[in-house]
């Protein structure tokens, strides 16, 4: 039995050792396959790290081309842009070109009616033959429109809007004139041609200041799409003559033509502003002044461009045009700031005066005025300066004195009574009066009572345009 258990023990030792043995080849096994497991990673690794430098180069590759791209792009629509401009340009040009041909043709239409009307002028006139009719005049009836934009600007409103608001600043005024000459009886077609002047320098400024605009494009816009209209035309006068002389030299030689209907003016005063400035045109006659008076001064219609109250004596004797003229940068029509400085700059305000504010005269000079009238101190009498209109002379003309059968009664009057008027000068100062100077006494209670009182009609104005209606 001794034996029997000495012959097992080796084998069980054997066993253990066999066991550790083979544990040892497991471990040994498992040690290797860890080890390629390992350098197998770090071949995957190394291959990732490969890739991964690969793919960011083609990842950097790829940006470049983008931005390459992007560029490229940008400069494709860059370039779009600057064809569409130019394009706008060209249509721009196109326009500006159509307007310059309608101008000239309007402007040589003009021309030759000018040197047709030169040409009669300086020609006897022959009797017409006995059943031959005289020949129409085939001209185009015209309506004129000067504006001084330096004191009468176009709204705000319109302004802001650059270059559409230019033309719906045409629109607008064309279609207020159209409105007020619709009574006009004319065989054809009205056409008008209106004239913006204005001082950059002065508007521009004044502009930004009121806020109106921020920049100077946009005023420069809006003249452009103002301009882009047939028969508008802008003229920038600063550092030129004042607006008033480009309006009086229009007027001079364009409003006598018989086919101008009306004439409207914005922004400057008809008597001081335009009528001075005729008589110191440099070929302006002796009689143009009265000539201008008679046959142009009619035809003017005064706009007005500030509320009411603020047109002073010219109040009730201006027109509206609703929604064109109500800048906040509007300026008086004060004389003395516009008028050149050879021409005279003293004023006398005129309120306008009412056949019934007189008292009951005392003489009569029966039913006409006298050309001479005596002189009421032993002072020096007044002479009229022949540079100065009869609105302007100082001391300033009464107009009951003058122009009144019944003569001035009032004892405190400030008005000279002094003049010596010719029967011209008489005519001239009449005619004015009966324009400028509105009949209170109409104006405030629907009738004038003169007639009645004193017998001949009043010497103020009864234009019915310029009254509120009275039932």
């Amino acid at each position: 039995m001794q034996s029997g258990m000495v012959g097992a023990a080796p084998s069980i030792a054997q066993q253990v050792q066999d066991q550790t043995e083979r544990d040892c080849e497991t471990w040994q096994d498992l040690i290797t396959a860890q080890d390629d497991f390992v350098a197998t990673l770090l071949q995957h690794r190394a291959e990732l790290q490969h890739r991964l430098a690969e793919a960011q180069q083609q990842s950097s590759a790829l940006k470049e081309q983008s931005a390459s791209a992007r560029a490229e792009q940008e400069r494709l629509v860059g370039i779009g842009q600057l064809e569409a401009q130019v394009a706008q340009a060209r249509e721009t040009y196109q326009e500006h070109l159509k307007a310059q041909e309608e101008a000239e043709k309007t402007l040589a239409n003009l021309d030759a009616q000018l040197a047709q009307l030169n040409l009669r002028s300086t020609q006897p006139v022959e009797p017409l033959k006995a059943g031959v009719r005289a020949k129409a005049d085939r001209s185009p009836p015209l309506v004129l429109v000067l504006i001084n934009g330096t004191v009468a600007p176009f709204s705000d409103a319109l302004i802001q809007k650059g270059t559409a608001g230019g033309r719906e600043a045409s629109s607008v005024l064309r279609g207020q004139i159209e409105l007020d000459t619709s009574s006009l009886s004319t065989e054809g077609d009205v056409k008008l041609l209106c004239f913006l002047y204005y001082d950059r320098l002065q508007v521009i400024p004044s502009l930004e200041r009121s806020r109106v605009i921020s920049n100077p494009s946009t005023w420069r816009n809006f003249v452009d799409g103002f301009s882009r209209v047939t028969g508008n035309f802008i003229i920038d006068v600063a550092n030129s003559a004042p607006a008033e002389e480009h309006m009086a030299a229009v007027l001079s030689k364009v409003g006598f033509m018989t086919n101008v209907q009306q004439v409207y003016l914005a922004g400057v005063h008809p008597e001081h502003g335009v009528s001075d400035v005729v008589e110191q045109q440099p070929d302006a006659t002796a009689q143009l002044g009265e000539a201008f008076l008679d046959q142009v001064m009619p035809k003017i219609n005064l706009v007005r461009h500030l509320p009411l109250p603020a047109m002073d004596e010219l109040a009730d004797s201006t027109i509206e045009l609703a929604g064109v003229f109500e800048s906040s940068i509007a300026l008086p029509t004060d004389a003395t700031s516009r008028i050149p400085a050879s021409l005279p700059t003293s004023r006398s305000a005129y309120p306008a005066a009412s056949s019934s504010s007189r008292p009951a005269p005392a003489t009569t000079y029966g039913g006409s005025t006298p050309s001479v009238v005596a002189p009421s101190t032993s002072q020096k009498r007044p002479v009229i300066n022949p540079n100065k209109s009869l609105m302007n002379q100082n001391p300033p003309l009464c107009f009951w004195t003058y122009l009144a059968p019944q003569g001035c009664s009032a004892r405190h009057c400030d008005r000279s009574h002094d003049y010596r008027l010719t029967p011209a000068e008489q005519r001239r100062l009449r005619d004015t009066v009966k324009k400028l100077y509105p009949c209170s006494e109409l104006r405030k209670t629907g009738k004038c009572t003169y007639a009645a009182k004193h017998g001949g009609s009043c010497m103020f104005a009864h234009d019915v345009k310029a009254m509120p209606r009275f039932d």
